[in-house]
């Protein structure tokens, strides 16, 4: 289901929230990633589909590191 942009903000500000929560909770860098770690298992959990997760994990990591060509 696609949201609407009133969907996608509301979406949006509740992560950035989450995030800001997150960060009071521990080392704010570290339990910022542990969030965003935890909430990117569970999405990927949520599609039941280990190969089109994987292939979502590799997309995100593509370019991450700027020293590749």
């Amino acid at each position: 289901m696609a949201l609407d942009h009133a969907g996608t903000e509301a979406l949006y500000d509740r992560l950035a929230d989450a995030i800001d929560r997150a960060r009071t909770l521990g080392e704010p860098a570290e339990m910022e990633a542990m969030l965003l770690a935890k909430l990117a298992f569970v999405a990927l959990r949520e599609l039941d589909d280990p190969e089109r997760a994987a292939e979502l994990v590799d997309l995100a990591l593509k370019d991450l590191d700027r020293r590749d060509p």
